[in-house]
Order: C-alpha cells, then structure tokens, then sequence
C-alpha cells in the first residue's frame, strides 16, 4: 500500500498513522451506535474502510468470537455487518498470527541452547589450545 500517495488525500489522511486516542473514541462511538457505513466512518476518520475494518475486528470481533460464548461467525458477520467469508479470513489470518508468535516464543529457547553449546566448543579449544602449547 502506498500510504505517501494515501496521506496525500484528504480524505486519507491518517492512513498508517498510529490511532490516536480521539480516533478511537470515534469509533467506538459510531460502533456502539451500531453504525457500521464503514466508508462514512472511514471519512470520518480520514483513513480507509479497510482499516476501519480491521480495527473493528480487532477490537470488537475477535474478542468477542474467543471470550467463550460461542457466539457463531455468521451472528458476528451480521452484527457487525462484515462479509462472513471477509471475516473468516481475519479470523484465519489472526490465527496464523497467532500461532506464528507462539513459535517465535521457543527460539529464546533455541538460542538458549545454541549458546550452550558455543560455550562447550569454546571450553573444548581452550583445552586443546592449551595441551598445543604444552607439547611445544
């Protein structure tokens, strides 16, 4: 995406930039009146319906669908009047987030392991290095 060209736009101005605190309000007021024009709130908030999207399911959505009522895909696109097959694939895309940080989590452990045995080749050349210099 080319936010430079984005930004340059009035009307997308804010495309990539951090939500502000105000933003955010914003949006929480148009969804707690269950408007969801995701192009008027867009406007709105110079940014894209996009965006608008994606943060509506990132705050609404998915904790909505993982907080264990059951709440079903279809009741959820409906509510937040999203695109079932839109949401299923924010869904799969933040399960892939998911699981991707989980296995980012064991390479600590990896390298953990990898500098231990750095350590135990570095303890065996100091030890061959100084028998070296022993024989001369």
């Amino acid at each position: 995406m080319n936010y430079k060209k984005l930004r340059e736009n009035p009307e997308t101005a804010n495309v990539g930039k951090k939500w502000s605190d105000e933003d955010l309000q914003n949006l929480n007021q148009y969804i707690d009146n269950d408007n969801f024009d995701y192009d008027f709130i867009a406007t709105q908030l110079k940014r894209t319906s996009g965006s608008i999207r994606s943060k509506v399911f990132h705050i609404y959505i998915y904790p909505e669908f993982t907080n264990g009522d059951g709440i079903s895909i279809t009741n959820l696109s409906s509510k937040y009047n999203i695109d079932k097959d839109i949401l299923e694939q924010y869904l799969k895309k933040q399960e892939n987030n998911i699981q991707l940080q989980s296995s980012k989590k064991s390479k600590p452990e990896k390298l953990d392991e990898i500098n231990e045995r750095l350590d135990t080749i570095e303890e065996k050349l100091d030890w061959i290095i100084q028998a070296l210099r022993k024989k001369k």
